[in-house]
This record gives C-alpha cells, sequence and structure tokens, in this order.
C-alpha cells in the first residue's frame, strides 16, 4: 500500500464514520420526535421540542452544517412517518428548524464563550417560534384577514411558551453531552 492510497482509505474511512455518525443522530432525532408526537398539547403548537436536543448536540459535534443536514433529514422522514409531508405543519417545521438551527449555529461560532448550550438553546427556541409565525402569517394568516392584534397575542404566547422549552432542552443538551462524548471515545469514534 503507498501512502497515497492509505491516506485515500483513511478520508474514506473518515468519511464512513462521519456518514454512521450523522445516520445514528438523525435516527435518535426521529425516535424522539415520534414518541413526542403523540402527547397531548394544550395548543396546536406548544410542545417540548425534545428533538431539539439532537439539532444541539449536532452543533456542537458537527458545527452548523452537519447540524443543519440532521435537521433537515429529521424533520423530513419525521413527516413521511407521520404522514404529514407537504402539509402546512411541515412548512413550518422545516422553516423553524432550519432557521432555528441556522441561527443557533451562528450565536456558537460566533459567540461560543458568551452564551453556554442552555443559551443558545433558548435562542434556537425564540427563533423557531418567530420563524414559524413569520411563515404562518404569509401562507395562512395574511389571507384569513387576522388583525395584527390577534397575531401579536399568539407572538406572545409563542414568546412565553419558547422560554421553557428552550431552556428544557438546553439543559437536557448539557446534561446528555458528556454522555455522548463518552459513548464516542468507547467506540473509538
Amino acid at each position: 500500500m503507498t501512502g497515497l492510497q492509505g491516506k485515500n482509505t483513511g478520508n474514506n474511512n473518515s468519511r464512513i464514520k462521519t456518514i454512521i455518525e450523522i445516520s445514528l443522530m438523525v435516527s435518535l432525532g426521529i425516535i424522539i420526535q415520534i414518541i413526542e408526537a403523540p402527547i397531548p398539547r394544550p395548543l396546536p403548537w406548544v410542545k417540548l421540542g425534545m428533538a431539539n436536543v439532537i439539532t444541539v448536540l449536532s452543533l456542537v459535534f458537527f458545527r452548523l452544517r452537519g447540524a443543519v443536514l440532521i435537521s433537515f433529514l429529521r424533520i423530513i422522514l419525521v413527516s413521511v412517518l407521520l404522514g404529514s409531508f407537504l402539509s402546512p405543519g411541515f412548512f413550518l417545521s422545516l422553516s423553524g428548524g432550519l432557521m432555528s438551527t441556522f441561527v443557533m449555529g451562528l450565536v456558537l461560532i460566533l459567540f461560543s464563550r458568551q452564551f453556554s448550550l442552555v443559551g443558545v438553546s433558548l435562542i434556537g427556541a425564540l427563533v423557531h417560534n418567530l420563524t414559524q409565525l413569520g411563515v404562518a402569517y404569509i401562507l395562512f394568516l395574511k389571507q384569513l384577514h387576522i388583525s395584527w392584534d390577534n397575531i401579536l397575542y399568539f407572538l406572545s404566547l409563542m414568546l412565553i411558551w419558547s422560554l421553557p422549552t428552550g431552556l428544557f432542552v438546553g439543559y437536557l443538551a448539557r446534561l446528555t453531552l458528556p454522555v455522548f462524548i463518552n459513548t464516542r471515545k468507547r467506540v473509538n469514534w
């Protein structure tokens, strides 16, 4: 084996490991989201969003590009499995999930010393809800001629709800981060 072949083999092994890790993260996110789906909600948009723990951890392990890919694949596959693909809820979920992942990734890149995972998650929850409301306005609320008073009312409810969910997801990500790090070491990733 020449040095070049050895280098190519090493690069291929690294790519395969990355593909396996990303697949595992997508799978975990799908499992968590499907487990959470049947939990009753007091309002349609109110849920914990526990699958976002995987998104926050993905930002740590795979940076912005990998985390966006993991979020994208998770949202697509869960919508197919739950029968909501291309429904209005799918577009709200996709827009909120991708935008919040993107903004959380930027915060980690630009302000990693100023924000903990809990702070990053909190920002992600706020962005997720703001994006969903913006997309809902463009797709539905504008055509229904819903007043700005009602939209601001929904906005305040969504922002208030994003505080506990963002804190919960961030705290869960912080708690499980050492488990993921130790698991990666144990299987020699």
